[in-house]
């Protein structure tokens, strides 16, 4: 018997339309011919992390900007977001990583691609999505890093950095959501 690895690696860029147009890649299912079999990469009863932010979440540069010609510097983080901390974190402690990253997104300001912001992403990929039944059960560990680009709002245009009580409000929302989506789950918050 042959025993393969897959791993399908897709360029999906930061300023893709993610959101609003779904577009972007689910995995549905996985047929295999007569005699053949499945086998998990990741078993379901190791601790789950799931990591909600932005870029440095995503891994957006994690290895730098690309050196290649007329290459986009969001293709090097594309291809560098198993390099991001949570990829990172979860492979030294033997973890399952829940991605939840999306470049420009914040608490209070929405991102690339037409991300909204945290709370109705996170409410709408990852409870719904599709491909969750690929990672059994819920998260143990919620790690939040948001906030950098709520701060640089104020360079948008228009400008729309919020002020501290909006940004805590909604904060302590998002927690709140999450908190209640996930009761047995720690949630670590950083800014």
């Amino acid at each position: 018997a042959k025993t393969y690895d897959v791993q399908l690696c897709f360029n999906v860029q930061e300023s893709d339309p993610l959101w609003r147009r779904r577009a972007g890649v689910i995995v549905q299912d996985v047929l295999v011919g007569a005699g053949g079999s499945i086998t998990a990469l990741r078993e379901p009863e190791r601790l789950r992390i799931m990591a909600i932010g932005d870029s440095i979440t995503a891994g957006i540069v994690a290895l730098g900007h690309s050196t290649l010609p007329n290459t986009p510097a969001s293709t090097t983080a594309v291809l560098a977001s198993e390099w991001s901390y949570l990829h990172v974190a979860c492979d030294l402690l033997g973890a399952i990583p829940l991605h939840n990253g999306y470049g420009g997104t914040g608490i209070t300001v929405p991102g690339e691609g037409g991300m909204p912001v945290a709370i109705e992403n996170v409410s709408g990929t990852m409870l719904h999505r599709p491909g969750k039944h690929f990672y059994p059960g819920n998260p143990q560990v919620i790690v939040i890093n948001h906030g950098t680009n709520d701060d640089g709002a104020q360079y948008r245009n228009p400008p729309a950095k919020p002020t501290a009580a909006v940004f805590q409000a909604e904060y302590r929302r998002l927690c709140l959501y999450l908190l209640a989506t996930y009761p047995a789950a720690m949630l670590v918050c950083m800014r």
